[in-house]
């Protein structure tokens, strides 16, 4: 059987499994664990978390995942007021439409070109209309409005949330391409990991780095890259980073570089579902000190190991 046969089941399998498990909190909670088993080879340590991706677990499945500022935080229109609201509108990317229904769906015609659209309810799904000779694709997107993220997902957070479609200004140099990509890890208000990405569009790689900028060797989900320079915005968006995370005890704030400005892309309660893998595999249980600490030497954690090669053989 090849891969790619061997995906489509196991994706059949677990898309099956979630549809078919009650929808309630222990539902949830049993999805997550399989989830997280079959991508960790274990089972989460949920009373007593010690890893990076015990703690993610359980903001996944436990009482914090019904927190209003959790659910405000993955609606994609929602948290813009909250941004503003904290930071100032400067660090949003205008909203060009909102559309609710089938019927605004079928009037839709894009304000401008190029635009984003993406559903305010769910992750991981965009449109982009980079010219007048794209199709809008009609039928995707009266799908996405009718989908049930949560109801695939498990993620609690998602419960519940309007459905919607966001239209978006595109926001990068050249208006088509991907901006810069910097997803700052806050724990308790306070920046600790940096996450740099490029490739969004093509092949994707990642990099971490502290947040004075000191390279991480590892690499978790996607190939590890160094090829980073430092953004020139580096402490405005620590700065920002520490007032829009403040009433969290752990979120991710997303930001985009482009046309010599920031703007916060998203926030992120889950990063990869609880799910994404450390190369090497220790390296999640160092990372966890990061949720039990206030100041911590992440290289020292890390056994002082600063090349690429030694940690990835």
């Amino acid at each position: 059987m090849q891969r790619s046969q061997r995906q489509l089941i196991k994706t059949s399998l677990g898309r099956g499994l979630s549809f078919a498990l009650p929808r309630t909190a222990l539902g949830d909670r049993l999805y997550a664990t399989l989830h997280f088993a079959y991508r960790q080879g274990r089972l989460p340590r949920y009373a007593q978390p010690r890893a990076f991706n015990d703690y993610l677990f359980r903001l996944r499945v436990g009482p914090e995942s019904a927190n209003p500022l959790r659910r405000l935080a993955s609606d994609k229109h929602l948290v813009k007021g909250y941004i503003e609201k904290t930071v100032g509108p400067r660090y949003v990317v205008p909203t060009l439409n909102l559309l609710t229904s089938d019927e605004e769906v079928s009037r839709f015609r894009p304000p401008q070109r190029p635009c984003v659209i993406k559903p305010t309810h769910a992750s991981g799904r965009i449109l982009l209309l980079k010219s007048p000779d794209d199709t809008v694709d009609r039928d995707l997107l009266k799908a996405w409005l009718r989908a049930d993220y949560y109801r695939s997902s498990r993620e609690r957070s998602y419960r519940g949330l309007e459905k919607r479609l966001i239209v978006e200004e595109v926001f990068s140099d050249d208006g088509l391409s991907a901006a810069s990509d910097y997803k700052i890890f806050c724990f308790d208000g306070v920046p600790k990991m940096i996450q740099a990405i490029s490739g969004r569009f093509t092949k994707m790689r990642r990099g971490f780095f502290t947040s004075d900028w000191k390279r991480l060797p590892f690499h978790w989900v996607y190939d590890f890259s160094d090829d980073f320079d430092c953004p020139p915005f580096l402490e405005e968006m620590l700065e920002i980073s520490r007032q829009v995370s403040e009433p969290f005890s752990f979120i991710r704030v997303d930001f985009m570089c482009a046309q010599g400005r920031i703007k916060i892309g998203e926030l992120t309660n889950c990063p990869e579902s609880a799910c994404g893998r450390f190369f090497p595999r220790r390296v999640d249980d160092e990372l966890g000190h990061l949720f039990q600490e206030g100041d911590v030497d992440i290289p020292g954690l890390l056994s002082g190991r600063s090349d690429k090669e030694a940690f990835l053989q």
